[in-house]
């Protein structure tokens, strides 16, 4: 994605367990198998309210060598649990997490997101574990990557939402559909001009509503205009790629990323330096 913050990659670190408290009911979720395709997510009427992570089930497309899932499932039980030894979930996940069972890192993922067994609770390692299961064909796990963002950084929420959503979640399209939502009302309100950026970008790759790269570009401009750096490197990269009916313009692309490295975009500073 252009323009989003960068995802710190932490190391998987020891969990300390001796204090947590006894967890709520874990709310798991069916994981939902790929399917060859939906109906547009666009289509899909649905208010996202703000839903925790969910941990999942093993799917069809995680079987693998025995040790593999036997960790893995070994994993999952633990999680609901009530005993003590609910607190051995993570040390299984991470086994099969790291021989790239898609169900374990989700559920991982949900294990630093929520604090459940490990103290304190790992935003940046949750994030990590959500995109490696969204990469490895969990569409769960690109619904939950994109639940984190959805406060702070709406196009990016869009994306991996749209991933699922594609995926045949229809619980993801339902959330695509409010972040869409909430994203366009809050640059139509002119109270957000960072809004403008994410808005644009949704509409540049519509996700979750049809594509329109030229209304993009207009907002990139605007919120440009207003200081948004992040803006200002997007339609840096539409000038200088000559996209969305804009004319390629290096000279321009220049000027905007120049602007952009000026707001504290260290993507755009290195764009400008090869122009």
């Amino acid at each position: 994605m252009r323009a989003r913050p960068l995802l710190v990659a932490i190391g998987l670190t020891g969990v300390s367990c001796a204090s947590a408290p006894p967890p709520a009911p874990c709310p798991c979720a069916s994981e939902v198998v790929v399917k060859p395709a939906v109906a547009p997510c666009a289509d899909r009427a649905g208010d996202a309210t703000a839903i925790a992570q969910e941990p999942g089930t093993p799917r069809a497309g995680d079987a693998g060598d025995a040790e593999t899932m036997r960790e893995a499932k070994l994993g999952m039980a633990l999680l609901e649990d009530p005993s003590p030894q609910r607190l051995e979930a993570a040390a299984h996940l991470a086994k099969a997490c790291d021989r790239d069972h898609s169900g374990a890192c989700n559920d991982l993922g949900w294990v630093y997101a929520t604090g459940f067994g490990v103290t304190p609770v790992d935003e940046k390692r949750a994030r990590q574990l959500y995109v490696k299961a969204c990469d490895l064909g969990s569409s769960l796990g690109c619904l939950n990557r994109g639940r984190l963002s959805r406060a702070t950084n709406a196009a990016e929420a869009a994306e991996f939402m749209a991933k699922a959503c594609t995926a045949g979640d229809e619980k993801a399209c339902e959330e695509l559909a409010g972040v869409v939502a909430q994203a366009r009302n809050a640059c139509e309100s002119g109270q957000s001009p960072p809004s403008c950026n994410n808005w644009g970008y949704i509409q540049e790759y519509g996700l979750g509503t049809k594509a329109d790269a030229p209304a993009a570009f207009r907002l990139y401009e605007s919120a440009c205009a207003k200081d948004v750096g992040d803006a200002c490197r997007n339609a840096g990269i539409v000038h200088l790629e000559g996209t969305a009916g804009v004319a390629k313009d290096p000279k321009l692309a220049k000027a905007r990323f120049d602007q952009a490295c000026k707001l504290g975009n260290d993507a755009a500073c290195l764009s400008a330096s090869k122009l």
